[in-house]
């Protein structure tokens, strides 16, 4: 599995990629860290902005999602061939929660996990 991305592709469009791809994870692009009192802090790409916008692309990029692909694999990719860090979230319940203490897991075992967590939530709201 992969995610094509060029110069036109469209942030909402390659998130609803990835989350077709694994439905209990969701793909953030971060734009370059700004300092604010003394801290940096990175904020989130607006999801209809195209990546010529963010970072011209010299040619198509091919970024491998399989499910056996850790996050920081995947992380160190899109860095590494656009440009942009992106922050990978787990389903948990009904909130996002990062999985960065958890980037050595695979893209399954995290999607795997934000469904189970998921439905033990539901179960417990429900019964």
């Amino acid at each position: 599995m992969e995610l094509n991305i060029n110069n036109d592709t469209v942030v909402k469009n390659l998130q609803a990629q990835f989350n077709n791809l694994y439905p209990y994870l969701k793909i953030e692009f971060l734009a370059a860290p700004k300092r604010q009192n003394g801290y940096s802090r990175a904020e989130k790409v607006p999801a209809s902005a195209t990546f010529r916008a963010l970072y011209t692309l010299d040619k198509e990029v091919a970024i491998d999602v399989n499910r056996n692909r850790t996050v920081a694999e995947v992380e160190h990719d899109f860095k590494e061939n656009t440009g942009l860090s992106i922050q990978l979230y787990r389903k948990s319940g009904n909130v996002w929660i990062e999985t960065s203490l958890t980037d050595d897991w695979t893209l399954g075992r995290q999607n795997d996990a934000g469904e189970v967590l998921s439905f033990y939530h539901l179960q417990k709201s429900t019964g």
